[in-house]
């Protein structure tokens, strides 16, 4: 919200060309902080751009029944070239 406001009011402070091309600047920045800090809040999601958790449980717990000797299942393949 303070983006959007900060963003709308700055160029009406003192109108000029280069207000408004350095508040578009400073905007842009923002709003794509803003958006990568959305990307990265919650990284144990099933997204294509999160931790492969399941993946690497998995991987865990094959590598774990071999070494007691019991019958493991399989890995998990890539589902469209996504490891989740």
């Amino acid at each position: 919200m303070a983006i959007h406001l900060s963003c709308f009011f700055v160029p009406l402070i003192k109108p000029h060309f280069l207000v408004s091309v350095f508040t578009a600047i400073v905007a842009y920045t923002f709003f794509g902080l803003a958006q990568l800090a959305k990307e990265i809040q919650d990284p144990f999601k099933d997204r294509p751009m999160c931790l492969a958790l399941s993946a690497m449980s998995r991987t865990i717990e094959v590598d774990v029944l071999e070494v007691l000797g019991k019958e493991a299942p399989g890995y998990l393949k890539p589902k469209y070239t996504i490891l989740m």
